[in-house]
């Protein structure tokens, strides 16, 4: 095997003493230019190494209509969900989560952090399946819309435009 002659490069978005070296050359005389620069740096660092419980923590809103008690969505309220919700997270070694309960202790909440964490890190195609259509459209309408509406992250326009019910709630054309 033979010995690789390259030079390592330099990380893009890293900052350093000489921060020139990334703009070396550039036309950088235009109004805006740093906020460009300061944006574009920002846009090159790595998501936040986060499980799905943290960011729930962090980003997770619940309304009036999905929770009895509204406000910021709380881990500490049902500890018992934590490790389920970590091992649904890309940084665990986990490839299938079984999870058996009891009624009502708060699996679908759990089941919408991991939705919330996914198209906030890695949006994207995502399928989730219920017994039927309509379960399949009121969940939508009833879990899914309020998370997005609440979502500060993803209440931004265009991929909350494009979401629909129909997009979400996918019939095949048999079953319709």
């Amino acid at each position: 095997m033979s010995e690789s002659s390259s030079t390592p490069s330099p990380i893009f978005g890293s900052r350093s003493d000489d921060d020139n070296d990334l703009t070396e050359g550039l036309d950088l005389g235009f109004d805006g230019a740093e906020d460009l620069l300061r944006v574009w740096r920002q846009g090159l660092r790595p998501d936040p190494n986060l499980t799905v419980s943290e960011w729930a923590d962090a980003h997770r809103w619940l309304g009036s209509r999905a929770s009895a008690e509204p406000g910021r969505y709380r881990t500490a309220r049902t500890p018992y969900l934590r490790a389920i919700m970590d091992a649904l997270s890309p940084g665990h070694p986990a490839q299938r989560i079984s999870f058996m309960k009891a009624a009502q202790v708060g699996a679908t909440e759990a089941g919408n952090n991991w939705i919330g964490f996914v198209i906030h890190h890695a949006p994207g195609p995502m399928l989730a399946v219920l017994p039927t259509v309509e379960m399949a459209k009121r969940s939508s309408r009833g879990r899914l819309d309020p998370l997005i509406a609440d979502m500060p992250t993803a209440s931004t326009g265009s991929r909350r435009s494009a979401t629909t019910a129909r997009s979400r709630a996918r019939i095949p054309a048999w079953r319709r």
